[in-house]
């Protein structure tokens, strides 16, 4: 695996996971890990763990929404 790719992984990761803490309203700290072990997740289990984490965004804002 290049690293490249790897790199691409943790930025789409840490995106991601940033979009839900800020809609979420969690604090720094606890963002700061919550952002960046999603950014290692996805880096190290790759595009299944990014459908899996996407997923679960739509799920969780379709059941808020109502």
């Amino acid at each position: 695996m290049s690293p490249v790719t790897i790199l691409l992984r943790v930025v789409f990761g840490v995106i991601l996971a940033g979009g839900l803490a800020m809609w979420a309203g969690i604090g720094f700290p606890v963002d700061l890990v919550f952002v960046m072990s999603v950014g290692v997740m996805a880096a190290v289990w790759g595009d299944k763990f990014i459908l899996g984490f996407m997923t679960m965004m739509r799920y969780v804002s379709r059941g808020l929404r109502g």
